[in-house]
Parts: structure tokens; sequence; C-alpha cells
């Protein structure tokens, strides 16, 4: 990070903007260009960028009347997993022909959770600069798949900066907003914890924009609210015995290297686990204090919205990552070498562990132990949550 101390702010936002112009735009060109993909389904063939066109696809079911959560073989595979408001709202990219949408699509989840990160910590830019460059495979990741997890992000970030500045009605509404993309972004509201004395104006602002984010399909008519009750069965039927890229999958793989047989798997040890995870989460509201631990604590946050959700991917570790970008930040000093010891080597792991554990920089078989059998994508990550946990417990490091 050194090399970014004697830059202009003027010239390291045209690189950032550079760089990350290139970001979105380079997964983007790749699966348009690539040819439709017949090995998934015997006799269809997809995109390689079906996710997008599930998305696109959602608001035309809704538009239409049809079931949104339903399967739709001859046009994508896999279901749609998200709110029937999330449907309504991709309209703009829904009526874009692919060539535009995508492009924008991907711009947008590239560059908003970035842009926020620099309204938290204005005066740590060259920071942001050289931790953003860090950040890119899992941006990347994200970009291929066409996925919402940076517009999650980006959401949960700006209202982060909300709160800053105690905007508490614009705050609910981003977060509300990012839930009904991911229902796990509702679990930033547990931030407002830290501030009960101006407890009427969040609830008073979460219950609004709930009320009319959940409600907007009505703006198709009455009928599409129904959608809702499929939305319910669907997550009801969504459990499974998969851990993923989850701290169960880190446990279960550890664990049962030397033995151990913990039975994560299962969807009562699951629940229990989460449970746990959660009571832990929330112990720092016992001792934290707004202005020193709000964003060590939120970074925490992040983390923890992957680390404990059993079917979290390599797609949604940019999640994460933007949690530690900001933890970073935060604890990052104004001269070299920036950091202490431990969390250089905490880093060092996360770069060759998460970032770039699952790329072609390892042989196959180093790469599958690394990513599956060691879970030592999943494992840096542990170790950062933990410590911004504990920063918000001790003292603010800002």
């Amino acid at each position: 990070m050194r090399v970014f101390e004697n830059i202009s702010r003027g010239r390291a936002i045209s690189l950032f903007l550079l760089v990350y112009g290139l970001v979105a735009l380079y997964p983007s060109l790749r699966n348009l260009l690539l040819p439709l993909n017949g090995q998934l389904v015997p006799g269809q063939w997809y995109t390689e960028y079906n996710n997008y066109v599930i998305f696109k696809q959602s608001f035309w079911h809704l538009w239409q009347g049809l079931d949104l959560y339903a399967p739709y073989a001859q046009e994508h595979y896999d279901l749609f997993k998200y709110t029937p408001t999330f449907a309504l709202l991709f309209a703009p990219f829904a009526c874009l022909p692919d060539a535009i949408g995508l492009v924008l699509w991907n711009a947008l989840n590239v560059l908003l959770p970035l842009w926020a990160l620099s309204r938290l910590l204005p005066s740590k830019g060259q920071v942001l600069l050289a931790l953003s460059l860090f950040a890119i495979p899992e941006v990347l990741t994200s970009a291929f798949n066409s996925q919402s997890n940076g517009l999650v992000v980006g959401l949960l970030l700006v209202a982060l900066g909300d709160m800053q500045r105690e905007r508490w009605g614009r705050a609910s509404w981003m977060i509300a907003l990012s839930a009904t993309i991911k229902l796990f972004g509702v679990l930033f509201f547990a931030l407002y914890l830290l501030r009960l004395d101006a407890w009427r104006q969040w609830v008073k602002h979460a219950f609004a924009a709930a009320i009319v984010l959940l409600g907007l399909p009505i703006l198709l008519g009455w009928d599409s609210l129904a959608q809702y009750g499929s939305y319910a069965d669907l997550l009801s039927r969504d459990h499974s015995g998969e851990l993923k890229h989850s701290i169960f999958g880190w446990m279960q793989s550890w664990l049962g290297s030397v033995g151990i047989d913990a039975g994560l798997a299962d969807s009562g040890f699951k629940t229990l686990g989460l449970m746990l995870g959660l009571a832990i989460q929330l112990i720092p509201l016992l001792r934290a204090k707004w202005g020193q631990q709000l964003l060590p604590y939120a970074a925490s946050w992040l983390m923890f919205m992957v680390l404990f959700n059993h079917m979290a991917e390599s797609a949604s570790f940019v999640v994460a990552i933007m949690g530690i970008v900001l933890y970073l930040m935060v604890k990052s000093e104004p001269t070299y070498p920036y950091f202490s010891k431990s969390v250089w080597v905490a880093m060092a792991l996360l770069l060759f562990g998460t970032l770039l554990g699952p790329s072609d920089l390892y042989p196959k078989s180093i790469r599958e132990f690394i990513v599956f059998k060691a879970q030592l994508k999943t494992f840096p990550v542990v170790l950062f949550w933990v410590m911004a946990w504990w920063d918000s417990i001790k003292k603010g490091p800002q």
C-alpha cells in the first residue's frame, strides 16, 4: 500500500474508476460472448449469465401473473429465490437488451459497495484504493455469476453511512431494500440497538419501509400479493444437508479430520449453531459505543451474514470481503507498516486461502484441498470476524 501514499485524490479516483470499470465490464462481455451451455440439462441450452436471466424473467413472470417460484426450464436453470418486490424493481434492467442490461447490472454490483465505503472514511481514500484492489478476486467471482451480492452489501454500506449521519429514514430504507434481495440484510437493523435513545425514529422508518417495499407488487394488481404464499413455501422447502463455505462447513471439515463427527449437517445442529452464533454476535451490544465501535461492529455483521449461512457460496463472499475491507480501513494506521503483525498474517491467509484459493494459481488437487477439504477459503474470514467482534467489545480502534 506504500505505493499509493503519493497518489493525488484525483488520480486515485481515476485509477479506481478505470480498474473497477474493467472489473465490471470484463465478466459481462465474457459471458455475453460465450456460446450457450448445453451440458446442464439435457435438451436445454442456457446462457453463461443464468442468474441475470432468472432476475430478468422474474419481472416478466410477475407482469404476466405467473408463479415466480415455479421452474421455467425452457428459460433458465435453477429457481427464482427472491421476493416479489425484487422482481418488480428489476424492471429497468429487464426492459433492456441483455448486452446493455447485464453490463449495467454488473457495474451496479461492482461500484456501489466501493462508493459506499469511500463515504464512510473519506480520509482513508488511499487505503481504500489499495484494499479494493486486494478484493478484486471476490468481486470478479460475484460478477462472473451476475449475482446480486454486491448490490446487497452496497445498500448496507450506504445505510451505514446514513447511520453515521443519523439519517434514520434513508438508512432504514436501504436496509429494508437489501432484505428484499437477500433476507439476511435485515440483521443490519441490530446496529440500531447501539442507539436506543433514537428508537422511535428508526422503528418508525423501519416499519414504514418494510410495509411500502413489501406492498409494491400491488402496483401490478392485488393478485400479485399471492406470490408471497409461493415465496413462503419455497423458503420452507429450502432445507439442505449441505454446509458449503460456512463456519459449519469449516468446523465439519476440521473436526472430521481428527475423527470427530459433530453432526453439523443436521438441521437441528445448524439451527442451534446459528442461535449460538447470533447470541455471540449480540454480546458487543452490552458494551459497544455508537461513535467508536459502530464501524468494526458493522464489519463483523457483514462477515457473520456469510459465515453463518450454511448455503454460502463463493459468489456470496464479496459481502464478507467488503466487511473485511471496512475493518481494515478502520484499523489502518497513517504510517507504514499500517497494521500490526497479526493483521498482516491474517491478510496473507485471506489472500492465499480465501481470495486465490479457488483460482488456477494452484493445481487442481491443491485447489480442491484448500477450498473444500480444508475449508481454507472460510477460515481466514473466521479470523477476521473474531478480530472485528473483539474490537467491538474492548475499545474503538479509530
